[in-house]
């Protein structure tokens, strides 16, 4: 054992007294978490000890250690995070404990199917409970002066009769007294509902996030409905609440909830905002079950389309908010591009004086970009070192003298998109989510718009837009006064990979042909430095491998390392033995922050697309470069340690932070009350961010991160694996978007023939919009635009190209 109960003495091993409890006998039993042992990173697995008083000896098994009367055992299964000392009532069987052989003590462990924290009902648990659920507002000196007084109902006093608590208690004022009685008032809530799920075994968070969301109506919700909850637990929680609570298979309710389900499904899947109706009812047939009859699937389907819940579209279905999104995304351009060119000579004269007062001559696209200033909107595309931010430049310095008064606003997706945009253009760049005063949301974008957010009529530029989704482009447009004054000029690389949201606004639009686009093609970085930018070039142009031979050009800026080995596991241990010298030599050459290693995977999913993941690499690369000591104070989250110093990276937007966010740890705080405060200093932001436990499971360690992540990033060194073990990740979209990210060295490390193949595979997910047909159809009503004209691609191909 690492421990034992505070204030015990003696060791005893009960051996006389006979139980009759058997092994596989399903009981239930009150007892107090006394530590966790282990626990998976997704909380849905851990092995904790726990300590049972002598009231629960007939439910415990011979063998057990003892602590005076005290016992302490074992128990697995799905058991909420907790503080130590908090009481469950744990649902389960006694089994033989596989690696308890030969453990005194140990022999045996508790199974479980069901833990919940229960509702104390002695004085010192009362107390204990209401100091661990009212942290921060209730001290546990007040906490134990309330048990005392009220015992075992001071909690339903507390959320029930606080102004009888306020007149016995003077010194709470008013705000602190409604926080308590909020907070017990969930407890009481959350008891209610754990008594109505039964085995449901959902996880305490995912019940604290419905009661935080649904408050004193959660229960009722449960009871009628519990479909209600989708939108904060999602359709396989809401599931089982409905379930518990006898709502019936066939229930209307739970097959249009399934059909909702399925709709979003194959959108997140696909990356779309729609989906086709065959493919959804095939999900949703197999979401619901055998017990649903398929013409009940169909009918409920058909029942939501009326509703206008979905929006049906030919063959394709729309949840509501999407479809108006993309309506009305596809009107804003239409009427953008509608307008008439305007200023052409002013802009003519002014691009010539600039030209002449910075003694440059821009090349031929690069010119053609400015002169399209004439037009409300265009679009500047092309890869690294063809001259995007030059032309920016110019596009910015004419637009000035052509409208001196207008102000000229910078946008990217990402903090660190548009401090790169601002070190870049050396004006102010802002998050669209800023801009456009964005609230993190529970619907479909994720995000919720300001009231009345308009962005001043004027010279807006948006980078990388190849990250930006329709959602996203959407809520920048309806910002946007459409103004003969009004320029919106957005620049992206349409081979990278698609945006992580749904949609690809900036593919439908070049595809739609009817946002004026300039495709910059020309290389102006060239000379030894080059190698990076010249190794983008020609994977694009499909001249990386030129006879199966690698025709990249390695040195100092551009490196390979060759760990090819038959076996792909023993290929992973040198790859990851060279990715973490390469690491150290880059934090020695461009310090932590300007040093990272990109991978296609996520996490170990005991497959080998895993032994190069995010999850390994990160872990071992932290043991090297930040490894513990006594200079350091560290927190642990589900399965995840975070040290003072380690790099971070932000996965879920929020008020102060936006997911992908990179920042570094700078302070951790553990409370002798069990809680915690974490301060992360994000790269980008003025102020230092404190979280607490809550927020931290939204951090992840980033000295690895994945190249999904890395959109909008640049650092001056990138480490990439390249291996055969990454499977159907290796693509060209990938490895691409990867390279790019290297600002000054590069380093591939693994097999060369993983690299030919991944720069082979130009496998691209097709994602299906109507996007540019609505855009043509309501500019051809504002202007009687021929779809015929020479730019505009035929509507009926544009779902497919």
């Amino acid at each position: 054992m690492h421990g034992k109960p505070a204030g015990t003495r003696r060791l005893i091993c009960v051996r006389k007294e006979q139980h009759m409890v058997s092994l596989g006998e399903t009981i239930t039993i009150r007892a107090s978490k006394f530590q966790t042992r282990y626990q998976t990173g997704d909380g849905k697995f851990a092995i904790c000890a726990f300590t049972a008083k002598p009231a629960e000896k007939d439910k415990l098994p011979d063998g057990l250690r003892m602590y005076g009367t005290t016992a302490m055992f074992l128990a697995s299964g799905r058991i909420p995070e907790s503080d130590k000392g908090v009481q469950f009532a744990l649902t389960g069987a006694w089994v033989k404990n596989k690696r308890g052989a030969g453990k005194k003590g140990e022999e045996k462990i508790f199974e479980v199917s069901r833990a919940v924290i229960a509702v104390p009902e002695t004085e010192n648990g009362v107390a204990q409970y209401i100091s661990q659920n009212c942290k921060g507002y209730v001290a546990k000196t007040m906490a134990k002066q309330l048990a005392a007084r009220y015992g075992k109902d001071a909690i339903r006093i507390c959320a029930h009769d606080i102004d009888r608590v306020r007149r016995d208690f003077p010194k709470l004022n008013e705000k602190k007294a409604e926080m308590l009685a909020t907070s017990c008032r969930a407890v009481l809530i959350l008891d209610d509902l754990e008594s109505l799920l039964g085995d449901a075994n959902i996880s305490r968070d995912m019940l604290d996030k419905i009661v935080d969301a649904y408050g004193d109506r959660t229960v009722e919700m449960a009871k009628n409905n519990a479909f209600q909850f989708v939108d904060v637990a999602g359709f396989a929680v809401s599931d089982k609440i409905a379930l518990a609570a006898e709502m019936a298979r066939n229930d209307a309710r739970r097959i249009r909830a399934g059909v909702m389900e399925s709709v979003r499904g194959v959108c997140k899947k696909t990356g779309c905002l729609c989906a086709e109706t065959d493919a959804v009812l095939s999900a949703a047939y197999e979401l619901l079950g055998n017990e649903v009859p398929a013409a009940a699937v169909q009918r409920e389907c058909e029942t939501l389309c009326d509703s206008y819940v979905l929006v049906k579209q030919g063959r394709w279905l729309y949840i509501k908010e999407d479809f108006v999104t993309e309506r009305s995304l596809a009107d804003h351009v239409a009427r953008f591009v509608s307008a008439p060119a305007d200023k052409e000579a002013e802009i003519e004269k002014a691009f010539v004086e600039w030209q002449r007062e910075n003694s440059i001559v821009l090349g031929t696209k690069q010119a053609e970009a400015v002169r399209n200033l004439k037009y409300r909107i265009s679009i500047v595309t092309g890869g690294p070192g063809t001259g995007k931010t030059t032309t920016l430049r110019a596009i910015m310095d004419v637009y000035h003298k052509v409208f001196p008064q207008d102000p000229i606003l910078l946008m990217a997706p990402t903090g660190l998109a548009a401090k790169r945009m601002t070190d870049s253009t050396h004006m102010a760049a802002d998050t669209i989510h800023h801009a456009c005063g964005l609230i993190p949301s529970n619907n479909a974008s994720g995000f919720s718009p300001a009231k009345d957010c308009t962005i001043r009529p004027g010279f807006i530029g948006i980078d990388e837009m190849s990250m930006v989704g329709t959602h996203l482009f959407g809520f920048a447009m309806d910002a946007i006064p459409n103004r003969e004054n009004t320029r919106i000029v957005l620049l992206g690389d349409v081979d990278q990979l698609s945006p992580v949201a749904r949609g690809d606004a900036l593919r439908d639009l070049i595809q739609c042909g009817l946002v004026k686009t300039t495709v910059l093609d020309c290389n102006y970085r060239q000379g030894a430095d080059s190698a990076i930018t010249d190794a983008a070039i020609k994977i694009r142009e499909d001249r990386a491998f030129g006879q199966n031979i690698c025709d990249l050009r390695f040195g100092e800026q551009l490196l390979f390392t060759d760990c090819k080995r038959d076996d792909l596991r023993q290929e992973a241990d040198a790859v990851i033995e060279t990715v973490v010298r390469q690491y150290l030599d880059g934090v020695a050459q461009f310090g932590v922050k300007g040093t990272i290693v990109l991978t296609p995977t996520h996490f170990d999913r005991g497959t080998p697309a895993g032994y190069l993941c995010k999850d390994v690499l990160n872990n071992i690369i932290r043991d090297k470069i930040n490894p513990d000591d006594a200079t350091k104070t560290s927190c642990k989250i589900g399965n995840q340690v975070f040290r003072t110093g380690d790099r971070v990276i932000q996965r879920k937007n929020t008020d102060d932070a936006i997911n992908g966010d990179l920042g570094t740890i700078v302070r951790i705080l553990n409370n002798t009350d069990g809680d915690m405060e974490v301060e992360i200093d994000f790269d980008g932001k003025p102020a230092h961010l404190l979280y607490g436990k809550k927020e931290m499971r939204d951090v992840e360690l980033a000295y690895a991160i994945t190249v999904h992540s890395s959109q909008g990033c640049e650092f001056p060194m990138c480490i990439l694996p390249v291996s055969m073990s990454y499977g159907i990740m290796l693509t060209r979209a990938v490895y691409y978007t990867a390279i790019t990210r290297a600002k000054t060295k590069l380093a591939l490390v693994g097999d060369q023939a993983a690299l030919k193949r991944a720069i082979d595979n130009k496998r691209r997910g097709v994602r299906k919009s109507l996007l540019g047909p609505r855009i043509i159809t309501k500019a051809k009503k504002y202007t009687a635009l021929n779809t015929s004209q020479e730019t505009a691609m035929p509507v009926q191909q544009l779902m497919f190209s």
